[in-house]
């Protein structure tokens, strides 16, 4: 009785792979992919070893453009980060406003693109695969020029 419950479960598995259709197959396979590809952006690590991080020319042609900080203020309120930040003020969230070096995880644009694209524990969430990397930039763009006072958004 035992044997034949235990061929049903693995033969309903089986299936259930079976069943799936060739761009489910593959972007499953691409999401795997593009967690091994991405490359850490903050010197925070455990385990005594620096990850690899990315350049900072990205970030100041990030938080430098106008555009995409304007772009990253409209992200901003599309994904409801402002029903957690309270439009960076704080509330369930931390406020975006007080000064960067107070930042647990750091201000830095480049820790707030780690931040947003891996989350945190206790609430943020990790928006890796939810929004392409330039979007994540222009977020991460738009809440450093809360406190650095950066160039006024386009179209304001």
């Amino acid at each position: 009785m035992i044997a034949r419950l235990a061929l049903a479960i693995c033969a309903a598995f089986l299936l259930a792979g079976c069943n799936q259709s060739p761009q489910q197959k593959e972007s499953g396979l691409n999401a795997n992919q593009d967690q091994h590809l991405t490359v850490a952006l903050v010197t925070l690590s455990p385990g005594g070893t620096p990850p690899v991080t990315e350049s900072t020319s990205k970030g100041e042609a990030y938080q430098n453009d106008s555009q995409k900080i304007g772009d990253g203020k409209q992200l901003f309120t599309q994904m409801n980060c402002g029903g957690c930040h309270s439009h960076g003020g704080g509330g369930m969230g931390p406020p975006l406003t007080k000064p960067q070096n107070e930042w647990i995880y750091g201000g830095s644009i480049e820790n707030i693109v780690s931040t947003v694209r891996e989350g945190r524990p206790k609430g943020m969430p990790s928006f890796r695969g939810k929004l392409p990397d330039d979007q994540i930039w222009e977020i991460a763009a738009y809440v450093h020029s809360l406190v650095d006072g950066a160039p006024e958004a386009a179209g304001e």
